[in-house]
């Protein structure tokens, strides 16, 4: 059995397909009964060259990427075939990247990735892909990932519009099954929210498909979910969505060095609904702070993590990674959002 997240059809008709396909599992195909080590799996693209790659996986092949038309490349990792797979932008062009689809090829998974330029045309740019795959072997993770494949359903049956491939999610033999309603609900255009609130978490939320999106988790004390946007207008509008749920030991399906964090516009923690706190959180008890250097730019700094190297950072949408760099003890990361903005950002290897 082989899946697409996504044909590459028309845009036209893409969320009128992916409302009425019905797909049994998240991204290529479900996974083989027994072992299953944890992977977690990246490449970071300048927009010409490799700039990072790692497999928690021993493999033959390191990564590779092959551009294939204006904005769209062929991302090879060579140390998973089942996962659920992150994307952002990465390097000296602003833009927006989304997951078209993943596929297992030998010898590993083909993620083809779109980029897209403010004006939700396709453009050459630079990208970080993640491939996370929660497996059966100790440690066991609690990691929550998903994959939103029908967007357009309000049904709040365990079908639609919402398929796991977390093993969390496990009542059965199998790694991969539909979890008890309701799950995520379409609320609105783009919006896609359940009930169960956590302030601490932080959603991590990447488009998928071919169609020019832009996407963002949220939480708050009781409900958390994605909500999307069209690149272009703003407007919301809805997507297939590829998301992770981070919460403290959580940040991957093994136990990784990195750390996460919410920041606001100005370069602060960006406080929790309620008042209770901030979302930020750091493997090694380190702080996580980030100082506005100018307009939209700001440079993030993981205490004591300077050992992750050269480790991938992902940032949300709207934003992109510039850079990574040691200072000190401490992992820095460079961030443009092209305005001010708030965002989220995560570093891990």
């Amino acid at each position: 059995m082989r899946h697409h997240a996504f044909a590459t059809a028309a845009t036209a008709f893409a969320l009128v397909a992916l409302s009425s396909h019905e797909s049994r599992a998240e991204g290529p195909e479900d996974p083989p009964e027994g072992y299953r080590p944890h992977v977690l799996d990246y490449v970071t693209y300048s927009g010409s060259a490799i700039v990072a790659s790692a497999s928690r996986l021993a493999h033959e092949r390191p990564a590779s990427v092959t551009r294939t038309a204006p904005g769209v490349y062929r991302a090879l990792l060579t140390g998973t075939q089942y996962a659920n797979v992150q994307a952002s932008a990465y390097g000296a062009v602003h833009g927006f990247c989304n997951v078209d689809s993943w596929t297992p090829e030998a010898p590993g998974l083909t993620i083809v990735v779109r980029c897209f330029d403010a004006a939700a045309r396709p453009q050459d740019m630079g990208f970080s892909v993640v491939a996370m795959w929660q497996g059966n072997t100790p440690p066991v993770s609690t990691l929550r990932y998903g994959w939103i494949a029908q967007p357009m359903s309000q049904s709040e049956t365990a079908r639609q519009p919402m398929l796991y491939r977390s093993g969390v999610f496990v009542n059965g033999p199998s790694i991969v099954v539909r979890t008890p309603p309701p799950v995520l609900k379409r609320t609105a255009a783009g919006a896609y929210t359940t009930r169960s609130g956590s302030e601490t978490a932080l959603w991590f939320a990447t488009p998928t498909g071919p169609l020019p999106r832009r996407c963002r988790g949220y939480t708050t004390p009781n409900e958390m979910g994605v909500q999307c946007r069209a690149i272009d207008t703003g407007a919301p509008a809805d997507a297939t969505v590829s998301f992770a749920v981070l919460k403290d030991g959580t940040l991957t399906p093994r136990v990784s060095e990195g750390g996460y964090a919410r920041f606001a516009a100005n370069g602060q923690p960006f406080p929790n609904v309620g008042g209770a706190g901030t979302t930020a959180w750091s493997s090694n008890g380190g702080r996580v702070s980030a100082v506005r250097e100018a307009a939209g730019r700001y440079r993030v700094r993981f205490e004591r993590h300077a050992s992750i190297t050269p480790g991938v950072a992902l940032v949300s949408g709207g934003c992109r990674v510039t850079g990574l760099a040691n200072e000190g003890g401490d992992r820095v990361v460079s961030v443009d959002c092209n305005a001010d903005a708030d965002f989220d950002v995560i570093l891990v290897r």
